[in-house]
């Protein structure tokens, strides 16, 4: 069954001096107030086969797209879910101020929308997807996906008064279907959990028309709500990302994996590259949305949580070592490597466990870094895996002291921290030099929230 979907088209003619056309229109379903194009994936498959800053953020004056010469654009931003808000926050890397918050998924499916993973397209903008949300009440409500527009001259004036309402910083935070710099919602099936969360590279960096979201979501069996003990097996849902709706479903059944699908990367060639989490061994897979029988695999005994691509088309894997003890380590997987020699492992510390993990580029380049729950930053060397750097952010102790890491525009380090509701900026040429972002109550974010991963990965052949 295709999505049902009240959608909004609109044409960029200039990133700077921005003209907007609009054409309305709308299936035999209503969207949420507002106008918000609001999509229902369902289970038919039409082919069966995841120091602060100012804090009053304020109106930016400069809305327009910034970013490196080549045909690759990317804003400034890091995108950040406040999964027990229900919200996500857009903070201008460059000048560490949450510029806006949002609302992330409408109040009929739940007022603890559970936002987590977030992907930023080549133009900036970013989809965010809440996992399995609750309600009040804690049962358990649907996944969902949102797309929101970075740019301010290119969101809907969907009033038509030639004003963009949209928020303005963390105390602004507008109702859902009044904010109209969000683009659109997806609702998922009621027995799934969405999880690995990746754009491909097929967006228009100057237009941001166009392109892929790629969402890979575990099903439970028998109609069960998600989350439950009932794993079924894994779906990858690929949405258009100019209107969000359904282009194609890709079941893979429960012999196909260990577990639930979980993270989620795209390489060179727009194949999605998808871990199951949460125990160990993992199994990793390479998926090629076009033709989905011609996926690669591997089983990956070792280490899994965080994901990352790098130009060279080697897949990063940040987790814990669980064979012989519980240890932490970094995974290169390379495909194009011998057989014997594709998996290359760092093992780092015992009774640590390693979370996020990005590759770096300009000031950080020739590293990943990779963060660890109680507190840790470490700088490994993209080549010889060897650790060359160990960092002390905060001694937070626990398990999502840090969860996240990412890198920005200029290759500062951002990390995501739960516990402290806050994001770290780190220098890589100045490691005592650690800015503190405030942002929403319970930040868990790990995936690619600057783009600056996916522009990575497909900007080298």
């Amino acid at each position: 069954m295709k999505l049902r979907q009240i959608c909004f088209f609109y044409i960029s003619f200039s990133i700077l001096l921005t003209a907007l056309l609009f054409t309305g229109c709308s299936s035999e379903s209503q969207g949420p107030p507002g106008g918000i194009s609001d999509g229902d994936a369902d289970g038919d498959s039409d082919n069966d086969n995841d120091s602060s800053g100012d804090s009053n953020g304020g109106d930016s004056e400069d809305d327009e797209i910034v970013g490196d010469t080549d045909i690759y654009v990317v804003v400034p931003y890091l995108w950040v879910s406040n999964s027990h808000d229900g919200t996500v926050s857009k903070i201008n890397t460059q000048e560490a101020v949450e510029e806006a918050r949002y609302i992330t998924c409408p109040p009929e499916i739940g007022t603890y929308c559970d936002p987590s993973r977030t992907s930023v397209n080549l133009h900036g903008d970013v989809i965010v997807t809440n996992r399995a949300p609750y309600m009040g009440d804690l049962v358990p409500s649907p996944s969902s996906v949102t797309k929101i527009i970075a740019n301010k001259l290119e969101c809907i004036d969907r009033n038509g008064d030639n004003i963009i309402q949209t928020s303005t910083g963390p105390d602004d935070i507008l109702g859902w279907g009044e904010d109209e710099c969000v683009a659109w919602n997806t609702r998922l099936p009621d027995n799934s959990g969405a999880r690995a969360t990746a754009w491909d590279g097929n967006t228009n960096p100057e237009t941001g028309e166009g392109g892929n979201v790629l969402i890979g979501t575990c099903i439970t069996g028998n109609g069960d709500l998600f989350p439950s003990d009932n794993y079924d097996h894994n779906v990858v849902y690929v949405f258009d990302g100019t209107t969000g709706e359904e282009k194609s479903i890709l079941e893979f059944p429960s012999d196909w994996t260990l577990e639930c699908f979980y993270g989620g990367a795209v390489d060179a060639r727009g194949w999605v590259w998808i871990m199951d989490g949460y125990g160990a061994p993992h199994s990793l897979r390479a998926i090629n949305p076009a033709n989905p029988g011609s996926d690669v695999f591997a089983r990956v005994p070792q280490c899994g949580y965080g994901i990352a691509v790098d130009g060279a088309g080697r897949v990063w894997l940040g987790g814990d070592y669980r064979q012989n003890g519980s240890h932490s380590c970094v995974s290169r997987y390379d495909r194009l490597a011998p057989t014997d020699s594709r998996e290359q492992i760092t093992e780092l510390f015992e009774n640590e466990s390693l979370r996020g993990i990005a590759v770096g580029t300009k000031i950080s380049a020739g590293y990943v870094w990779a963060v660890e729950s109680a507190g840790k930053l470490y700088k490994i060397n993209q080549e010889t895996l060897a650790v060359e750097g160990e960092y002390i952010i905060r001694n937070l102790g626990g398990s999502n002291g840090l969860v996240g890491v990412a890198v920005d525009y200029d290759g500062y380090i951002w990390l995501v921290s739960p516990l402290d509701d806050a994001v770290y900026k780190f220098d890589p040429n100045n490691p005592d030099n650690i800015i503190t972002v405030p942002v929403g109550d319970y930040p868990y974010t790990y995936s690619d929230m600057t783009g600056m991963q996916l522009k990575a990965a497909i900007s080298v052949e």
